[in-house]
């Protein structure tokens, strides 16, 4: 690369973490940031008009007119995997098995659960993580995945 040569740059995903990694590619002056791409359109035009980008693309694909060089992909994990069937019956009964309802954390995550499957099964896992300051260290995760 050439000393005064530009580094293409652009950006998928234009959420939380897009804010850390524009503001610090606008800090390089060997950087140029040549487009954001996002599904919400609305999030990504705030994004470029907040930091000086040109073009706002609604795809990675669409974005290739622009030849970035290096490309940021700033989308939450959950996003990349693929969706997963809801969760059913028989799986929500295997979860309730192993809570004891008596105990309010239990309870507690019972309720989460169920007012929530749907999303979580998306997600494909569910985590509850306890603070040591409330009852001791301790972390209870189950994946919804069938066995």
């Amino acid at each position: 690369m050439e000393r005064n040569q530009l580094v293409k740059v652009g950006l998928v995903g234009a959420g939380y973490v897009s804010t850390y990694h524009a503001r610090a590619l606008r800090s390089l002056p060997f950087v140029e940031i040549v487009g954001v791409a996002d599904s919400d359109q609305t999030r990504a035009e705030t994004l470029a008009a907040q930091f000086q980008i040109p073009k706002v693309y609604p795809s990675l694909t669409a974005m290739a007119e622009a030849q970035p060089k290096v490309i940021h992909i700033l989308t939450p994990p959950a996003s990349k995997r693929p969706k997963r069937a809801p969760v059913t019956i028989s799986m929500m009964e295997q979860i309730f098995a192993k809570l004891n309802l008596e105990d309010p954390l239990d309870a507690a995550v019972g309720s989460c659960f169920s007012t929530t499957f749907y999303t979580v099964a998306r997600a494909g896992e569910f985590t509850v993580v306890v603070e040591r300051q409330l009852c001791g260290p301790r972390r209870a995760c189950f994946s919804f995945l069938p066995s």
